[in-house]
């Protein structure tokens, strides 16, 4: 049994729109600590983690740890309903079916209800990842989300490789070719590598799902290694963070 609110409803909205975008279920976990969503894309291929820490919100108030599977149509539909500056309450008790959603627009005073149905059941990641990766590179979401589009008019598939401390892009396709060098300075913030010679492909579905979430000009972390999973990180307001860890190609 929880109660928990926000006095910014697009930190709620963003919150849940990172989630949705590779989830069909969306497991919210909800402790002392604060909000944990720890979920698997359906074909495996995508592992999410969102950490909110309790402290982040006005209002946390909990009895009991609790465990949801709420159903990602439901969920959509009620974050397409948040406004910037909309107070959220998300409130359950132990046995309900549904989550609530409050929606109050303090200069209005309109009040909006959403009922977002919870799942008897769900599937959930065997566990985290912890992989030690050659490289991390600091860039703008805006960078990752034009690279990602670029690549997608050539080829399904984005190789990723470092090369003097430099980052190069790559894709083939059958009629065209895409290649493009990235520095500090120069399409990137920073380059770090432990290697001269690191490698690896990604698939650019997979990249077009995780943009799909990613809010615009954020600083994010990428690493990756040969052959090995690509992590994406975003750090969020007051502590909070999302990681995507997306799959490799072989």
């Amino acid at each position: 049994m929880f109660t928990i609110s926000h006095s910014d409803g697009s930190f709620i909205k963003k919150i849940f729109t990172i989630a949705i975008s590779p989830l069909e279920v969306i497991p919210l976990n909800v402790s002392t600590d604060g909000i944990n969503i720890l979920g698997i894309s359906p074909d495996k291929m995508i592992l999410i983690k969102i950490s909110v820490p309790s402290l982040v919100f006005e209002e946390f108030n909990l009895s009991s740890e609790a465990k949801l599977f709420l159903e990602k149509e439901d969920l959509k539909l009620a974050v397409k309903k948040i406004s910037k500056r909309e107070r959220v309450r998300i409130e359950y008790n132990e046995g309900d079916r549904d989550l609530k959603m409050t929606i109050f627009n303090p200069k209005t005073g309109v009040e909006k209800i959403q009922m977002i149905h919870i799942r008897e059941e769900g599937e959930e990641p065997p566990g985290e990842i912890d992989i030690d990766l050659e490289t991390e590179i600091q860039m703008t979401s805006d960078s990752l989300i034009s690279l990602v589009r670029d690549v997608a008019t050539v080829s399904d598939e984005m190789e990723l490789s470092i090369q003097k401390s430099k980052l190069k892009i790559r894709s083939v396709g059958d009629l065209m070719r895409y290649d493009t060098t990235l520095e500090e300075g120069r399409g990137v913030m920073s380059i770090s590598s432990k290697s001269e010679a690191v490698v690896s492909k990604y698939s650019i579905d997979l990249l077009k799902t995780v943009i799909k979430g990613i809010p615009k000009n954020t600083v994010i972390t990428i690493g990756f290694g040969p052959s090995k999973p690509m992590k994406i990180y975003l750090p969020l307001e007051g502590g909070a963070g999302a990681t995507f860890w997306i799959a490799p190609r072989a």
